[in-house]
């Protein structure tokens, strides 16, 4: 199924969120010391914001022509897309020097003016 827009595709991204919560909460099923923790308003909150965030990274793969099951598929990834960017650290290239041996075959050259200078052949004079 292709779906086209923002919000169809949103919607299915926010399903994929939505299904991957409600697994989080299937495997605490038989968890009784998490029921204090599923009654907390932040928990809730998290997780509303989570099942947003997957329909918002849906829709950043695209809005036109987008395959449903994909935009689900999407959503529902959208924690472990986001954890692995927040833990990833920018790798800072270093400026390299240039080798000695080019710096020492570059050090002769010096740049000189010319004798008959540039704008007096342009001329003519």
């Amino acid at each position: 199924m292709i779906v086209d827009g923002f919000w169809p595709v949103f919607g299915y991204g926010c399903l994929g969120g939505f299904l991957a919560e409600f697994l989080k909460l299937y495997r605490f099923r038989e968890n009784f010391s998490a029921i204090t923790y599923l009654r907390s308003v932040p928990y809730w909150i998290v997780t509303a914001g989570m099942v947003i965030i997957g329909g918002f990274v849906a829709t950043f793969y695209g809005i036109e022509m987008v395959n449903a099951p994909l935009a689900v598929n999407i959503g529902a990834s959208a924690p472990l897309i986001l954890s692995t960017l927040a833990n990833t650290v920018p790798v800072i290239a270093k400026p390299r020097k240039a080798p000695a041996q080019i710096r020492a075959s570059l050090s002769f050259v010096e740049l000189k003016p010319d004798p008959v200078g540039f704008w007096e052949i342009v001329r003519g004079v």
